[in-house]
């Protein structure tokens, strides 16, 4: 694992900084964050869990919060098995399943949904987010980039119902995250020089690039840097 890479994956574990190091996060959080306190109930399963950045936004609306991953890279995950597979989760036990950022790296992203109708009860839902526009990441399995009518799609295939769609950002947190990248993964180990990356970074790529995306209208819609998707079990 490269320098970036490690830096990155650090400040992923760190949920109260994580926001500002890039304005794609930034606008993937704050959208997930206002579904999260929307749906997100009863007992919820983080699918593809990675570092439970969403874990303090569920708990504060759920009775229970379950990681799920292909490996453990953070304390507290409860089932270590693909989100193709669910094998040790019990059929429609689940009020809520959070899928952030995990269908493009699944070669097979329509038995993720599959196995996710399963463990969801009767009436539960899924909250799912997407990349449109991303460079290659932890290759190689990556695999897809998703436009909002073939999520509607497979999404269908999968007896799950679409109720509502958001972007995330558009091309200028696109762009704008690729300087972040660099700049914060690149310095976030050194000793103060991090902290000034970090704050430069928030205040002359991440804010812009927010505001950018906020003005260009009809473009954001054509060119979504991301979608989040609920859709529902009958």
């Amino acid at each position: 694992m490269n320098r970036i890479e490690t830096n990155r994956r650090t400040l992923d574990g760190r949920a109260a900084i994580r926001r500002w190091s890039s304005p794609a996060i930034y606008g993937l959080e704050m959208t997930l964050t206002r579904t999260l306190e929307e749906h997100g109930r009863g007992a919820v399963l983080d699918a593809g869990c990675g570092s439970m950045p969403y874990r303090a936004v569920i708990e504060k609306t759920a009775v229970r919060y379950d990681g799920l991953d292909i490996e453990s890279r953070t304390a507290g995950v409860r089932y270590t098995c693909s989100v193709t597979d669910m094998a040790p989760v019990s059929d429609a036990s689940y009020d809520t399943v959070l899928c952030s950022e995990v269908l493009e790296h699944l070669a097979d992203p329509a038995a993720a949904l599959r196995e996710i109708n399963r463990v969801l009860k009767p009436g539960g839902k899924l909250i799912l987010s997407v990349p449109f526009l991303g460079r290659l990441h932890e290759e190689p399995h990556d695999y897809y980039r998703f436009t909002k009518h073939g999520l509607t799609s497979l999404l269908s295939a999968a007896e799950l119902e679409p109720f509502s769609l958001s972007t995330t950002g558009s091309v200028a947190g696109f762009l704008g995250h690729q300087v972040s990248t660099v700049l914060v993964g690149a310095t976030w180990h050194i000793p103060i020089l991090g902290w000034i990356a970090y704050g430069v970074n928030a205040a002359l790529v991440v804010l812009p690039s927010l505001l950018a995306d906020r003005l260009v209208g009809p473009i954001r819609e054509k060119l979504p840097l991301g979608y989040v998707v609920v859709a529902a079990k009958p």
